[in-house]
């Protein structure tokens, strides 16, 4: 299973090649499962994933935990990132990634405005784009967690011939998280790119986000379940939009999705693909093998695909 998703992210050929593909697509949410859920994981989010999303999932991790996550669009743009996660004591946990991306030489560079909209010049320059990031998330009662993270963003131009425009910047995500385990319910809130000033040729901002979020997970069967997901998204003077997904897992051993994320249609040259996405899992010796396909929004002839393999190890956390 995990050599077949690799491999099916390796043979996407470019049937058209896109002009504008940003480098900021690091900036989207990481994690095949968060994809095919529409991003709708603001109170879903209890795994290394919640790193990028809603920071105080983390605090749901009782092994040591480890992602990797490779991602490709149809134009050969190609986006890798690592993740951990270790829990620390009864109540806290420590996470880190490194997110990194490589473009097709026939794009531009990065650009991301206040509107919440993607630009960039077609230069056909070399990009080295990375971020890193730091998180903790820690349990205050046991139904109510609170997280941080601080990410350091760099997109660097690699081309001698042109002006370069290079862009690096430090902000942060903050979340709170409750979860009513008898009941299946949790809530989930975040606010992301606090501090979201990014130096460089433009001086563009990160735009503020705030997410409020709602799950709800139930048994089907003795082994079977269905988790419903759903969120309210604010970005700055933008109108509020949702975000919203649904996953069906037989017997914890493979697992269906599909999600649709309404921040997608006002993220102008976003290469991740439009509104609507479906995902696939599968558990394999003890992994979980997450695959996501994300079709074009209607403005681009182009398609993502991703892939994430999870994995846990170690003691369990003492609770």
């Amino acid at each position: 299973m995990i050599g077949t998703s690799l491999l099916a992210l390796t043979l996407l050929s470019p049937a058209s090649a896109q002009t504008y593909r940003p480098g900021a697509v690091l900036l989207e949410p990481i994690g095949a499962r968060s994809l095919g859920l529409g991003n709708a994981v603001t109170a879903l989010g209890d795994d290394i994933t919640a790193i990028y999303s809603n920071p105080a999932g983390l605090s749901s991790i009782d092994n040591a935990e480890v992602m990797v996550d490779m991602g490709r669009t149809l134009s050969r743009d190609i986006w890798a990132s690592g993740a951990g996660a270790i829990p620390v004591g009864r109540k806290a946990t420590v996470a880190a990634s490194v997110d990194g991306f490589t473009i097709n030489q026939d794009v531009g560079i990065s650009r991301l405005d206040n509107d919440f909209r993607y630009r960039a010049r077609p230069l056909g320059l070399d990009e080295n784009n990375y971020i890193g990031r730091i998180a903790a998330a820690r349990t205050i009662r046991p139904d109510l967690s609170i997280g941080v993270a601080a990410s350091y963003l760099n997109f660097r131009s690699l081309s001698q011939q042109v002006l370069r425009e290079n862009y690096q910047g430090l902000y942060g995500n903050f979340g709170i998280r409750y979860n009513s385990a008898l009941k299946g319910f949790v809530l989930g809130a975040s606010v992301m790119n606090v501090g979201g000033r990014i130096s460089g040729a433009k001086d563009p901002d990160l735009p503020v986000t705030g997410s409020l979020g709602v799950s709800y997970g139930f048994l089907r069967k003795t082994a079977d379940y269905i988790n419903l997901t759903g969120d309210l998204v604010q970005v700055e003077n933008e109108p509020l939009t949702f975000r919203a997904g649904a996953e069906y897992w037989w017997a914890n051993v493979l697992g269906v999705r599909a999600g649709y994320d309404g921040t997608a249609a006002r993220r102008k040259e976003n290469p991740h693909g439009g509104e609507w996405r479906g995902g696939l899992s599968a558990s394999v010796g003890g992994a979980f093998v997450d695959v996501v396909l994300l079709p074009n929004t209607g403005r681009m002839e182009d398609f993502g695909l991703a892939a994430s393999i999870r994995m846990g190890f170690g003691p369990p956390r003492r609770r």
